[in-house]
């Protein structure tokens, strides 16, 4: 811990170490690759014309809730494994952030 001063007295404050800064980065990719995948999924579903199926007004409030509900079905099916595009996409910005070594690679 840390003891700093501050314009309104001390306070204390642990030092981040380099493995959570690093645990941090990493689950911070690891988030976003999961919501672009659940976007991803989302705009394949609304493609699909599946929202046809929760409407009976094209062009109405019934077309902007059948888009919250397919958001909510990409979400659920990304968190249940999804189709593992933000597995590859968090793999490789952890690559490029230097954040995983050569032995991950080849398990």
């Amino acid at each position: 811990m840390q003891l700093q001063n501050t314009k309104n007295g001390y306070s204390l404050q642990a030092p981040i170490q380099i493995n959570d800064q690093t645990s941090l980065q990493a689950d911070t990719i690891r988030k976003k690759a999961l919501e672009f995948e659940a976007v991803f999924v989302s705009q394949m579903l609304k493609q699909s014309g599946l929202s046809g199926v929760f409407t009976s007004d094209p062009g109405g409030l019934g077309d902007a809730m059948s888009g919250f509900f397919l958001e909510a079905i990409a979400e659920d099916l990304v968190a249940a494994g999804g189709f593992g595009l933000a597995d590859h996409i968090a793999h490789q910005l952890k690559k490029q952030a230097g954040l995983e070594d050569n032995a991950s690679e080849q398990g």
